[in-house]
């Protein structure tokens, strides 16, 4: 389900709020008030109210909230030496009595709680007991699961960065089959425009950017953007925008399985191999994946090279 029932909207205002969020995810730490986010859109502040709420089904309050708090539950996880406070503050959650009040609001228990039971070594034994079942089958299941990601192979790679022509999901990512018709629609819809234009090349990438995470994102408010490279450059219209994604030192994996797998493995490189690498989580660029000929997938299985952005400890 999308909730573009904004498609009855200008793509100008679409595109208007978008870029809205884009600047409050460069934000966060610092003060959103309508009125500034208004003139980033160049809208007035009661048209943009409405605005938002139309494009992103939530409102402006709600979501600047809601992402603040999910990059400070990813920071408790990924960062333990930090503290709760400058967490808070890089957050722009500067009380310390608003952090622990919308904290607990949105994950039900304090940061504190939420640290220890987010532990990495907690979370891997938590996604263990989430394969039993009374037969012993998810055992059986999560044991092969285990061999392939002992297997699987994590590279370190710096890229440059890169432009990509995208049309933006709003919706519930499907995490057990990846199977998303929307997701796919989106993507056709970016290649016909490239086509039209005579921009889509044969060396071009579908590059999913992955803005929110399931885990932790209630469903139908995961933002997905399909995206693909382009031989030259256009300017950005009838639905579909431009943007550049970020180069840098990115961890790698490059897989070839089942969808099921895919995400499983996927959650263990972030909560198994990550933290016991030389690397952290760089919460300033998102992560992606590269959708590897998707029209010539067989045998059930997909071919997906995933990023994930680090930095040194």
């Amino acid at each position: 389900m999308i909730f573009l029932s904004a498609s009855s909207l200008p793509h100008s205002h679409i595109i208007s709020v978008q870029r809205v969020v884009s600047y409050i995810e460069k934000h966060l730490d610092e003060e959103l008030t309508i009125e500034r986010l208004a003139a980033v859109g160049s809208f007035s502040p009661f048209h943009f109210h409405r605005l938002f709420y139309q494009v992103m089904n939530e409102n402006v309050a709600g979501f600047i909230r809601r992402l603040r708090i999910e990059k400070a539950s990813k920071l408790l996880v990924f960062h333990p030496d930090r503290t709760i406070s400058d967490i808070a503050l890089e957050c722009g959650l500067q009380s310390p009595a608003h952090f622990a009040r919308a904290f607990r609001e949105l994950t039900g228990l304090s940061a504190t709680e939420f640290r220890k039971r987010s532990n990495p070594g907690v979370l891997v034994g938590l996604f263990e007991q989430s394969y039993d079942d009374e037969t012993g089958l998810q055992s059986e299941r999560f044991q092969l699961l285990r061999e392939k990601f002992m297997r699987m192979q994590v590279r370190l790679e710096r890229l440059p960065e890169e432009t990509v022509y995208y049309r933006r999901f709003i919706g519930t990512l499907d995490l057990s089959t990846r199977n998303n018709v929307e997701l796919e629609d989106h993507f056709r819809y970016v290649e016909g425009w490239l086509k039209a234009r005579e921009m889509a090349d044969d060396e071009r990438k579908y590059i999913g950017i992955v803005l929110d995470d399931p885990y932790v994102t209630p469903p139908g408010r995961h933002r997905y953007d399909a995206c693909i490279t382009a031989s030259r450059d256009a300017a950005a219209e009838s639905g579909v925008d431009r943007q550049t994604l970020p180069g840098g030192l990115y961890a790698t994996v490059h897989l070839i399985e089942r969808p099921e797998f895919i995400c499983d493995l996927i959650y263990l490189m972030h909560i198994q191999w990550l933290p016991g690498s030389p690397y952290t989580w760089d919460n300033t660029r998102p992560s992606f994946e590269w959708l590897h000929e998707p029209d010539s997938w067989k045998d059930g299985e997909e071919r997906v090279t995933f990023y994930l952005p680090v930095k040194a400890r």
